[in-house]
């Protein structure tokens, strides 16, 4: 196996990390490293903000390759959205070309930013903040231009895209081995339209829901009685609770609230009828970025277990954890002190899912957590 470098300022945390998740690596195991939003076209007025971000990278394929892991999972956001569109489709050539030799595949969840969204042209002066009515077209990145440039090149043939549409944001992926499926759901998957020739109708921004043919999708498709005793993994951008959620994650949580409970399933609104009464396979665990803050929360009624990773990049929001908080219902978050060109500027988890334990290690600054979900998983 090729031996993949890391910064020398990295080397007694990568010992570190290495050290305490190797003697959890099993023949059962499933280990995902774990990292989020970029933006990495932003700087912040953070002139070290970018190699940092480009180290955290690099240490993800190498701690991928020393552990043994199953995969490197992008949360999203890895462009920030407000350069030009040939800007954009760069940016995320320069990732994939950094990732490119990864020694396990390298999946990412479509982010809010990533459509290079965030521009406003001709607002009316009354207007003063960003509007995502006032986005041009000319802009995106649609979703066959972020799945041709970055998706497809990383995943190494394993992602099962949704039928009819083989560039799909969101798809699945299965390790027959370990008897896990990783879900990714978009909720940023809107019609690309300018009624009036310039502006798009929506924008991620406004959009924010996981729409209906993705719920059909998951419903009919995903979650497959046939996969007896699996664990699906569920990946998205944003959480699918609490902070910073999608407009209807009320909706999909109690579709993974029924599967995991052993329910029958009824969405009156879109015709589904789902017979869940004798499953055996479980969803337990969701991973995701978005809140840029290291969070986590049991949802003891939907059987699931939260977990956020925060963000890649070294800058934060000059605010308490109390008011980022203040719409959000989590048992644990934080947002550690990090300093670029030191250890503490990485921001990488290994989750380690195994006989009804999920351990969090981090590589960075913040702590490690273990999660008892014996009573959710399959094992």
């Amino acid at each position: 196996m090729a031996k993949f470098m890391i910064d020398p300022i990295y080397n007694e945390e990568f010992e570190d990390t290495v050290k305490k998740a190797k003697p959890l690596m099993t023949d059962t195991s499933f280990c995902a490293l774990l990292l989020s939003d970029a933006h990495i076209e932003y700087t912040g007025g953070l002139a070290p903000e970018r190699p940092g971000i480009l180290r955290q990278l690099s240490a993800s394929k190498a701690l991928a390759a020393e552990l043994g892991a199953d995969c490197i999972i992008f949360g999203g956001d890895i462009l920030h959205g407000t350069c030009s569109h040939e800007s954009a489709i760069g940016y995320l050539k320069e990732y994939a070309e950094l990732m490119k030799d990864s020694p396990v595949p390298v999946y990412a969840a479509h982010g809010n930013h990533d459509d290079n969204g965030y521009h406003n042209t001709n607002r009316p002066p009354e207007i003063t903040h960003y509007d995502p009515h006032y986005c041009p077209i000319e802009y995106i990145v649609n979703q066959q231009m972020w799945t041709d440039t970055l998706l497809d090149p990383l995943s190494m043939g394993t992602i099962v895209h949704a039928d009819g549409d083989p560039k799909s944001t969101y798809y699945y992926v299965d390790f027959d081995d370990k008897k896990v499926r990783m879900i990714f759901l978009d909720a940023y998957d809107y019609p690309y339209v300018a009624s009036n020739g310039i502006h798009i109708d929506t924008a991620s921004e406004g959009f924010n829901h996981v729409p209906d043919h993705q719920i059909h999708w998951l419903c009919d498709v995903v979650l497959d009685l046939g996969k007896e005793g699996w664990n699906f993994i569920v990946c998205s951008h944003a959480p699918l609770k609490k902070f910073g959620t999608y407009k209807n994650s009320d909706e999909i949580m109690g579709i993974f609230s029924a599967f995991n409970n052993r329910r029958i399933y009824k969405n009156e609104r879109l015709g589904i009828i789902k017979d869940w009464t004798k499953a055996t396979a479980s969803a337990p665990l969701q991973l995701f970025g978005h809140t840029h803050l290291t969070v986590t929360k049991n949802c003891a009624p939907e059987k699931m277990q939260l977990i956020g990773v925060g963000s890649a990049k070294v800058s934060f929001y000059p605010r308490p954890i109390s008011d980022l908080l203040a719409h959000g219902d989590y048992d644990f978050a934080e947002m550690p002190e990090r300093v670029a060109g030191n250890y503490t500027e990485a921001n990488i988890d290994v989750v380690i899912m195994d006989k009804g334990k999920i351990t969090k290690i981090r590589f960075g600054a913040g702590i490690d957590q273990q999660f008892d979900v014996a009573d959710y998983m399959n094992y």
